[in-house]
């Protein structure tokens, strides 16, 4: 027994790819795994979100013969092109809408690795398994938005400058030049980041000036920095061949690959035209200590840790926590100044925290210390990095279309799915099939349009008109409507039912400065924000619906029940 443990030792101390040990493999495959398992069980369970219904069915359009235009209210071409294509390949399916998002989701924790000079062995396993684990990052690698694609390529974007830093190659000037040109082709917040970065180069270029005026290696690496300068200064000629690979990218997607040319002005225009007015409208608005209440709840290790790890930064002989500090300063005092605040924005203010607390984590193990406080910071560190998985399970596997937590912000209910079926019966049933007659108030257009996107003669409008309603086979009325027509449909069975629900914002968007001390005076307030903390199954402030009734024919009904429709 004691030969074959120490064989194993042995077999797994040895070096394999860029002179990682097998163990430290194994551990990268194994976190690796446990990503692509989380993102990838049930991916097409839950009712698509009605933002991922808009983005689906531009795919879905796109290989039935319609021309892509960039629109700056849905963001970036490249979501829409990868899921044409998927679509043309494979059809299309709530699952294959989602595999892209979730390949992205995956992508994140895998690109954790280029930071494994940095991070060291115990630093980067701790960061991949955070990101791979995270209630933020899995929930919304499930989930057709732009912004986790965003994430991946601005985790390799800062990689590809940290590595360059570190190790001037040319090819790193390339890699940040494609990550930057694919994520502006994804969405417009690339601009947010492209100001971080030149913050962060700033603040590089000031290290290297205080290493050249003290002469102190140790400040900040500022040594390595000033050498990476001298290798900048040299790259020149690839800067601009890797400025003019960016333009290239952007031209390419946002001119439908060279078939509508003003797309690319667009792309500089329009968008932030666009993105300023949201701004000022403040069309999803959060709170100013938004972010810092999201990660409090949802991702502790990365606000614990990652404050820790801000303070340590001015002691680093490494420029790279200096760039995460920077980055990480830059972009939270952007994104909560920003009009629009939401949960799925967390995820560019989540990752840079994770990566610096993984960075003085693990840096904590691997100094020389008594036993009790590496196990006292171990299991704080451990303890709460599974408290992101804890929920992380619920809120993605058996309750995702639940919105009693705020990073589901307002989602689409099982009764959308419902619908489709019912709808799909009674075709059959009718002998109709795609030509089924449905009559859909417009206010229920999204997602619903996604699930009867191949139905050949279904009406959207405001306000149908009773005629229209009754010519119908199936309709979905608004709950006035549905009280002014009801008494003259006898030939339907009716249900309400709810398309989408909403977490009540009103539950920390009423706090102000005397809040603190009305909620410790206040029992029942405490027990119901103590109940909701530790089980998320009843939220403090009831939840809010959108409901709609739903008709269907009495004579479908004939040969049986349509889940909850029956004689």
């Amino acid at each position: 027994m004691t030969g074959g443990i120490g064989v194993f030792r042995r077999w797994s101390a040895e070096p394999m790819w860029f002179g990682w040990t097998r163990a430290e493999w194994l551990f990268y495959v194994l976190v690796v795994g446990v990503a692509v398992v989380m993102r990838s069980v049930d991916l097409g369970d839950r009712a698509f979100h009605h933002d991922e219904a808009i983005h689906a069915k531009e795919s879905y359009d796109m290989i039935n013969g319609k021309q892509y235009r960039y629109d700056p209210a849905y963001h970036g071409p490249l979501l829409y092109f990868g899921n044409a294509l998927l679509f043309h390949l494979f059809g299309s399916s709530e699952v294959l809408a989602r595999v892209i998002p979730a390949a992205f989701g995956v992508g994140a924790v895998v690109a954790v690795g280029l930071f494994r000079w940095e991070l060291g062995r115990a630093g980067t396993v701790i960061a991949m398994l955070a990101i791979a684990t995270s209630t933020t990052f899995v929930y919304y690698s499930r989930f057709i938005r732009n912004d986790i694609y965003v994430a991946f390529f601005t985790i390799v974007l800062v990689a590809a400058v940290v590595r360059y830093i570190g190790w001037p190659r040319k090819r790193w000037i390339y890699v940040a030049w494609i990550s930057l040109g694919l994520s502006l082709a994804t969405k417009e917040n690339t601009f947010i980041h492209g100001f971080a970065l030149a913050v962060v180069i700033l603040a590089l270029g000031g290290l290297a000036i205080g290493y050249r005026w003290r002469r102190q290696s140790s400040l900040g690496g500022g040594a390595q920095v000033s050498k990476a300068i001298q290798a900048f200064s040299r790259d020149i000629e690839h800067v601009v061949y890797g400025a003019l690979v960016f333009v290239g990218i952007v031209f390419v997607f946002y001119t439908s690959f060279f078939t509508y040319l003003p797309g690319f002005r667009d792309a500089f225009t329009r968008s932030i035209e666009y993105w300023t007015e949201v701004h000022g409208s403040e069309r999803v608005n959060q709170p100013w200590f938004y972010y810092a209440m999201y990660l409090a709840v949802y991702e502790p290790f990365a606000i614990v840790f990652g404050a820790v790890a801000m303070f340590r930064t001015r002691t680093a002989r490494s420029p790279f926590p200096v760039v995460l500090a920077v980055w990480i300063l830059v972009t939270w005092i952007v994104y909560s100044a920003a009009g629009e605040k939401a949960p799925w924005l967390v995820l560019h203010v989540l990752w840079p925290p994770i990566l610096i607390a993984s960075w003085w984590m693990g840096g904590w193990f691997n100094a020389r210390r008594a036993i009790t406080p590496r196990v006292c910071v171990g299991i704080l560190g451990g303890g709460l990095l599974f408290w992101s998985l804890w929920f992380a399970i619920p809120v993605n596997y058996t309750r995702g279309d639940v919105p009693n937590d705020f990073v589901v912000y307002v989602q689409s209910s099982s009764d959308v799915v419902e619908v489709a079926e019912v709808v799909n019966q009674a075709a059959v049933r009718s002998g109709k099939g795609l030509g089924l007659r449905v009559v859909v108030d417009e206010e229920f257009a999204w997602p619903i349009v996604w699930y009867l996107r191949d139905y050949t003669n279904v009406g959207y409008g405001k306000a149908p008109n009773l005629e229209d309603v009754q010519a119908a086979d199936i309709a979905l009325l608004t709950l006035a409507d549905a009280d002014e027509f009801g008494i003259q449909l006898p030939e339907f069975v009716g249900r309400q039912m709810v398309l989408r629900g909403w977490f009540p914002e009103s539950a920390y968007k009423s706090w102000d400065a005397t809040f603190l001390s009305r909620f410790l005076g206040d029992p029942v307030a405490r027990e119901t924000f103590g109940r909701w903390l530790l089980t998320r199954e009843v939220t403090p402030v009831p939840t809010g619906s959108f409901d709609f009734v739903m008709y269907v024919r009495t004579s479908l009904l004939e040969a049986g029940p349509m889940g909850r429709f029956q004689l």
